[in-house]
């Protein structure tokens, strides 16, 4: 009956031992939800004014000016922790081009009926959206700093785009932070990828 307690006893203390004060496992597998923004990746920005989409503009005496464009991308990214170091991320991207349009005068018909247009004499129209790109990217983080309040972490991967007829463009990720509490964060990324151009960061989510 002695050796019976004192074996109890001893599993006891080790179960204590090898558990955090909080009584939770060391490591457990924790889900979150990214919503990110950042400057449009490379490919809509050469990409996003497809030539469709300027003959449609051209039809109306219309053409974009990009002396003034802005190039905002969004994301929402699901993300689960596979381990202390490694995470996986799929990302869906949404990014396009905000433009001016120059709207020129027109100088009768053509034999057609349609109208001629002075493509030296336009003036601003407005503002247009271009058509948006969208980008589905799967990346591996590892996390060089793995602390609850303040993490550091690089990620690589890759990523298919519409504007690219679904041909795999490289994901890179150099250096990105994270700081924020047992369930929000905050995260900015140094960004070479489908989602975006040169920087990305938003809020997350953890469950």
């Amino acid at each position: 009956m002695r050796t019976r307690l004192l074996i109890l006893a001893l599993l006891l203390v080790s179960s204590g031992i090898a558990l955090p004060a909080d009584g939770d496992v060391l490591f457990r597998k924790r889900y979150a939800i990214e919503i990110g923004a950042g400057p449009a990746p490379f490919h809509t920005r050469t990409m996003g004014l497809s030539y469709s989409f300027k003959k449609e503009l051209a039809k109306l005496g219309q053409e974009a000016d990009m002396t003034h464009a802005l190039y905002p991308a969004v994301s929402l990214s699901g993300v689960c922790r596979i381990s202390p170091r490694w995470e996986i991320a799929l990302t869906g991207g949404y990014s396009w081009i905000h433009h001016q349009v120059s709207q020129y005068e027109t100088f009768g018909t053509d034999p057609y009926g349609q109208p001629r247009y002075d493509f030296n004499k336009g003036k601003t129209a407005g503002w247009m959206d271009s058509s948006a790109v969208v980008t589905l990217t799967l990346q591996g983080r590892y996390f060089w700093i793995p602390e609850k309040d303040f993490e550091l972490y690089s990620a690589f991967g890759l990523g298919l785009t519409t504007a690219s007829e679904f041909i795999p463009i490289p994901s890179l990720t150099p250096i990105a932070v994270r700081y924020g509490g047992d369930h929000f964060y905050i995260f900015a990324e140094t960004a070479l990828n489908p989602i975006a151009l040169y920087g990305h960061g938003g809020i997350g989510w953890r469950f």
